[in-house]
């Protein structure tokens, strides 16, 4: 008997300066996460603010060194940081935790399919 596949633990992270947009952010995340049958949503990680503090991006790499979630899903990589130097370690982090970092940035790079989801950039790893 063939079992079926498992299916992917997917983590949502939001970075917004409003409920609103955070609303839209969410909304197009979900509708990517509802494109992939193997993908289900098991958290949603949300900061409102403008300052420099990240408590739910920090709860998202807490969740994630705890094994939390397979894959953390991104509008795009300055949602998690402007700072390459900090965003390379975030990704060093979440690869520790092996977690892949997704994000619906779908620039000039060509699209990988590791997790069977939409074709979409990632990073796995530091740069």
């Amino acid at each position: 008997m063939i079992q079926p596949a498992a299916f992917i633990r997917v983590a949502l992270y939001l970075r917004t300066g409003s409920i609103e947009l955070a609303a839209d952010q969410s909304a197009v995340l979900l509708t990517c996460v509802g494109s992939v049958p193997r993908w289900r949503t098991v958290a949603v990680f949300c900061d409102i603010n403008d300052g420099p503090t990240r408590p739910a991006r920090a709860g998202a790499l807490a969740a994630a060194q705890a094994g939390g979630f397979d894959l953390l899903l991104v509008t795009a990589p300055d949602r998690l940081t402007r700072s390459t130097d900090e965003l390379r370690d975030l990704l060093a982090r979440f690869t520790a935790a092996k977690v892949v970092v997704c994000t619906l940035d779908t620039g000039p790079h060509p699209p990988t399919g590791h997790h069977d989801g939409p074709q979409r950039s990632r990073s796995t790893a530091p740069m």
